[in-house]
C-alpha cells in the first residue's frame, strides 16, 4: 500500500510507455456504460422506473386535484353553515321576533315541501289569528 501511494505520489505512472490516454479512458466508460444499459436486467428497471415515473406524475396530478377539492369542500361546508344558522326556523320558546319584523311562522313542525302550515306576517307583537304558534323564521325582503 506504501508503494502504491508513494508510485502515484510520484506520477511515475503518468511517463510510462503505454499509459492510456483521455480517449482510451472515454471509450472504455462509454464501452461500460453500454454494457450496462443493455444488459437485461437494467433493461427492466428502466422500464420500471419510467412507468413508475409516470404513475408518480399522475399521483401529484391527483393530489393537487384532491387538496382543491378539500378546500372547495370545506368553504362549502362552511357556507352551508352559515346559511343554516341564518335560515333556520326558530322556536318561540328560544325567542321572539323584533317588533316590525317580517317573518313566516308555522303552528307545526316545519317540514321541508309542505307550506300548509305557514302564513306570513309582521310581528307587531302578537300572533295571527292562529294562537298556536310555534316556529318562525325572518323573511328577507328585496331591497
Amino acid at each position: 500500500m506504501v508503494e502504491a501511494k508513494k508510485w502515484l505520489g510520484d506520477k511515475k505512472w503518468m511517463n510510462e510507455p503505454g499509459r492510456p490516454d483521455d480517449t482510451d479512458w472515454r471509450a472504455a466508460i462509454e464501452l461500460i456504460e453500454k454494457s450496462i444499459t443493455e444488459h437485461p436486467d437494467v433493461q427492466r428497471l428502466i422500464i420500471q422506473m419510467t412507468k413508475l415515473q409516470a404513475e408518480n406524475k399522475e399521483l401529484q396530478e391527483k393530489v393537487k386535484f384532491l387538496t382543491k377539492y378539500d378546500a372547495d369542500v370545506d368553504g362549502l361546508q362552511a357556507d352551508n353553515k352559515r346559511l343554516k344558522e341564518e335560515n333556520h326556523w326558530i322556536p318561540v320558546s328560544e325567542r321572539l321576533p323584533e317588533m316590525g319584523q317580517h317573518i313566516l311562522v308555522s303552528w307545526k313542525p316545519p317540514v321541508v315541501g309542505c307550506v300548509d302550515s305557514i302564513e306570513t306576517c309582521v310581528w307587531d307583537g302578537d300572533w295571527p289569528d292562529k294562537a298556536n304558534i310555534i316556529y318562525w323564521k325572518p323573511i328577507i325582503l328585496p331591497n
